[in-house]
């Protein structure tokens, strides 16, 4: 039994499994067509730790926990699931919060991705969005707020990398206005460029009513991101060469 990684076959199985995991769960229902993907608990780590770890003020000490951390017997779990997303060089490797986008908080954007990663460097990398939860910043919010982050670490998806030629992002809903129209932003190479700020994508405001363009800006997109075919894994900026 895959008792620590959730797909869609499963997804009823589990409760709380974040914004992304659920949202790629509900556009597959839908009939879009999203990349493979898996997601893995996080109780994978709660269950097989023997710390008690209710006494850890300090954030380094969860750190030092999640980094020596040994997934064991359950490796086999997340090998098998990587293997039924078919034929794949490399993954995506990204947080779902638990917390994430609720109604009272929000940690939207504020974890890591890893784009490019290797099968064999998976579980590295499930760490990796782990650790990010005790950034400073989050962990200050959390704080703030009254949230526990050593209990709050995030479902993590893995996805079949897709070597985008363009990418970007999409609202349902104007973020800025409210109005009821999409807005969709856009850039070459992988998305990551424009989600990091790195740069600004080319915007366009769609009607939701006749899905006719409203306004558009183009913006100068000088640089994309892309694998770093030096290291073989992991992203690098390159000039575009797109007129």
């Amino acid at each position: 039994m895959e008792k620590y990684i959730v797909n869609r076959e499963n997804y009823h199985s589990f409760q709380n499994t974040g914004g992304k995991i659920k949202g790629l769960f509900e556009l597959e229902e839908h009939g879009f067509t999203v990349p493979e993907w898996f997601g893995v608990s996080p109780e994978i780590f709660y269950d097989n730790i023997e710390e008690d770890i209710s006494s850890f003020n300090d954030k380094n000490e969860i750190i030092k926990l999640t980094d020596k951390f040994q997934f064991g017997e359950n490796s086999i779990q997340i090998l098998d699931a990587a293997e039924k997303l078919g034929a794949a060089e490399y993954y995506a490797v990204r947080s779902s919060a638990r917390a994430e986008d609720s109604e009272k908080f929000s940690f939207a954007g504020q974890l890591e991705s890893f784009l490019y990663v290797k099968k064999e460097d998976i579980e590295i990398y499930i760490k990796k969005v782990w650790e990010s939860m005790f950034a400073d910043h989050i962990y200050e919010y959390g704080k703030n707020n009254n949230i526990d982050i050593k209990y709050e670490l995030p479902f993590v998806i893995v996805q079949r990398m897709i070597n985008s030629e363009s990418a970007g992002v999409a609202f349902s809903k104007n973020p800025v206005n409210g109005n009821n129209e999409a807005v969709i932003s856009a850039v070459y190479g992988l998305g990551s460029s424009l989600v990091n700020g790195d740069i600004s994508g080319d915007t366009y405001i769609v009607s939701l009513e006749n899905n006719g363009i409203l306004s558009k800006q183009i913006n100068e997109k000088e640089i994309m991101h892309v694998l770093d075919n030096k290291n073989g894994s992991g992203i690098i900026n390159v000039e575009t060469d797109i007129e």
